[in-house]
């Protein structure tokens, strides 16, 4: 195979590690075997390219649903409406409560009211930060989010720094649109929940590759993908698609050579809120606060790693046929014109 060949960019090598990642191995929640799977994929196949490669591995609590049910009254019968439990969510007791609803419309203070008490508060879209102790003051016995769009399934969904600490005591689950509809404009006011979550401590994976620069080897450009899917999904475009570009670019790139270091990171967690990244970031400031401290250390002539970060290029959710194809960017205008003037070669948003 010569040069030419080596690099191009080959599609059916992307599509071949998506469904590795998405249908082979398939669901990758943060801290799982799957997830775990994934990794050493990935580590095995930027190894096959050459790249130095290495892994960062972080705590993290990993999460399930062993059982969710959610039955309502209608006149004198009783029916299951499906429900996704919010992971990190408490649990009802064992054998679940019967208890009546309460709508909050759009989760605006407006809508709360001492009624919530011992309720489960129905609510049509979302709880901005600075309510949701105004919320929990009610003293509500659960939650249950309505989609505000009509879907196949309600979105599988987890807890989040600081929404962890507010909600991690009280059942969240999330109904389907039309659901939602159906029980307030019968309205229909007694439901039986069940929802029994587990969690436990596991640990993720950022996997890195790396290429050193011929010219400019201390400015690092970071091209990266997370790996990790929503619980119970494949998730081939969100993001195996993202992962597989990463990867592809990686043989691409160890192949052609680059005058600056590149490093492929596959980042794990993502889904449970962005940790992996965090993770990354979080090591890079405490290496700049170690360096910086050093006797030898001159800021005027010497960067730190986090320093010599120039350029990211983070690739998620791609894949779908029409309306994803779009390019973001952050910082100087500069940056912003050479995007922009890019896309229109190529032809995409």
């Amino acid at each position: 195979m010569d040069k030419t060949t080596r690099t191009q960019f080959d599609g059916r090598k992307a599509l071949a590690h998506v469904e590795h990642l998405a249908v082979t191995i398939g669901p990758r929640l943060t801290g799982t075997p799957g997830e775990h799977a994934a990794a050493a994929y990935i580590e095995k196949t930027f190894k096959s390219f050459g790249l130095p490669t290495r892994r960062q591995k972080f705590p993290v609590q990993t999460f399930g649903s062993a059982r969710c049910r959610l039955a309502v009254q209608d006149g004198r019968k009783w029916r299951d409406v499906p429900i996704q439990p919010v992971g990190l969510s408490a649990s009802t007791p064992a054998g679940g409560f019967t208890g009546e609803f309460y709508y909050a419309e759009s989760g605006e203070p407006e809508y709360y009211s001492p009624e919530m008490a011992g309720k489960i508060v129905l609510i049509c879209g979302d709880i901005a930060p600075e309510n949701r102790y105004k919320l929990l003051a009610h003293k509500p016995r659960a939650i249950i989010f309505i989609e505000g769009g009509i879907s196949a399934e309600p979105a599988r969904m987890n807890l989040r720094d600081d929404a962890l600490e507010a909600f991690s005591k009280i059942p969240i689950g999330r109904m389907l649109h039309l659901d939602g509809v159906d029980i307030i404009s019968k309205g229909l006011t007694t439901a039986r929940l069940t929802m029994v979550n587990t969690q436990r401590v596991s640990h993720c994976f950022n996997v890195i590759g790396e290429l050193t620069g011929t010219d400019r080897p201390d400015e690092i450009v970071v091209i990266c993908g997370h790996y990790d899917s929503s619980r119970g999904v494949p998730g081939a475009s969100d993001n195996a698609g993202g992962t597989a570009l990463v990867m592809e670019l990686a043989r691409v790139l160890s192949a052609a050579g680059s005058k600056r270091t590149l490093r492929f990171i596959a980042f794990g967690g993502e889904e449970t809120g962005l940790q992996g990244s965090k993770h990354y970031a979080r090591e890079l400031l405490k290496a700049d606060k170690r360096q910086r401290k050093g006797k030898t250390f001159n800021d005027k002539t010497d960067k730190t790693e986090l320093l010599r970060h120039v350029l990211t290029f983070n690739v998620d959710v791609h894949g779908a046929v029409l309306g994803k194809g779009n390019f973001n960017y952050s910082g100087s205008e500069d940056l912003g014109a050479a995007v922009r003037l890019l896309a229109r070669e190529l032809g995409v948003t």
